[in-house]
């Protein structure tokens, strides 16, 4: 299991696993949308099993919290975390596995961006993402 925690999110939150073993699909986690200085505090446990996505949040207009579950048919996955700004000032936090990941810009422009690591895919390209396992590997 990877635990997801979002803390901030101003003003959306997009998750998609892809590059699982064996599986050429991606699945998006999640949907999650907030602003207006709302309380965010989000923790998505996610999990090998069948798809059971994506969790869509809205909290544009008011706070979110809770923990989900989400399962993909995976032991492991690269996840994919987009922010997006929808303009104005840009607040994001998300971690996995108690690593952070924030972006903050006081700009007025809408935009999208890549939180995570550099990765390299298997064909030698880099990457913005995050490795997570959600079963030990023998």
């Amino acid at each position: 299991m990877s635990v997801i925690k979002i803390t901030k999110c101003d003003n959306e939150l997009i998750l998609v696993a892809s590059n699982t073993p064996g599986n050429s699909e991606s699945y998006l986690v999640c949907d999650v949308k907030s602003g207006n200085n709302n309380l965010v505090d989000v923790t998505i446990n996610l999990v090998k099993g069948d798809y059971n996505g994506p969790l869509k949040l809205d909290g544009v207009n008011g706070p979110i919290s809770g923990t989900h579950e989400v399962a993909i048919p995976a032991s492991s996955a690269n996840l994919a975390i987009l922010g997006v700004n929808w303009g104005g000032p840009t607040d994001l936090a998300v971690s996995v596995d108690g690593k952070p990941y924030t972006y903050k810009n006081n700009g007025n422009q809408a935009l999208a961006k890549a939180l995570g690591d550099q990765l390299e895919d298997n064909q030698g390209a880099t990457l913005t993402g995050v490795k997570v396992a959600l079963e030990p590997q023998l």
